[in-house]
């Protein structure tokens, strides 16, 4: 119930059976958990109309972008000069990170916590202006690549272009580990964040879709 990435079916290629079969024994799986089935499958995928037809909805699509750091980091960094902030980047996530995170599952924070802090490599970006927290962030690292996460600004500071400052220190911190490359997942709905995201140089690699069964 907290993250539908790591709790969907990564519907990709030849299951190796029947798409109705496969879509049976998905249902089995999630049943035997008492939990309703998920699926995660790219837009370009031919099983996409036939789920639709076996009555499996589609939900929201998400958007992959990817870009080289060095890139990103240099039209951060370009934008303006921030003196007035103070930014840390933590192995977990403060109160004052948590504080300005806006989709933290309330419900039951302690597992959702334990998911953003279960990387081997991961970082938490705060940025303070005057002793408060005006924006966050989040970060992992495998091999060359850092994927970004929970990036959200508070309410009374958007449009100061914090977000790219976040942007700025994540990656760093990143790049100060080896990686390379980065990725981000993002709503496609979210037009404030794609047009930052492709201010700082990221392209779209693939849309993916959730389906659920009807």
């Amino acid at each position: 119930g907290i993250t539908g990435r790591a709790n969907s079916t990564l519907a990709i290629g030849d299951p190796g059976c029947a798409l109705e079969d496969a879509l049976e024994r998905v249902g089995a799986f999630y049943a035997g958990r008492s939990l309703p089935p998920l699926l995660q499958l790219p837009l370009v995928d031919r099983a996409n109309l036939a789920m639709a037809d076996l009555g499996w909805e589609r939900l929201h699509t998400t958007v992959v972008q990817v870009a080289p750091i060095t890139y990103v980091v240099a039209a951060a960094g370009s934008h303006f000069a921030r003196d007035d902030l103070r930014a840390v980047v933590e192995p977990v996530p403060s109160s004052d990170w948590r504080a300005l995170m806006h989709d933290l599952d309330t419900g039951d924070p302690r597992s959702h916590l334990a998911i953003l802090t279960g990387p081997p490599v991961v970082g938490f970006a705060t940025l303070h202006r005057d002793g408060e927290p005006v924006a966050i962030g989040r970060v992992s690292v495998e091999g060359e690549w850092a994927g970004i996460t929970s990036v959200d600004v508070a309410p009374h500071a958007r449009r100061e272009g914090l977000g790219r400052e976040v942007m700025r220190t994540l990656l760093g911190w990143a790049e100060g580990r080896g990686a390379r490359w980065t990725y981000l997942q993002v709503r496609s709905y979210n037009d404030a964040a794609l047009r930052m995201y492709a201010q700082l140089g990221y392209v779209t690699h693939h849309p993916y879709c959730y389906r659920s069964r009807a």
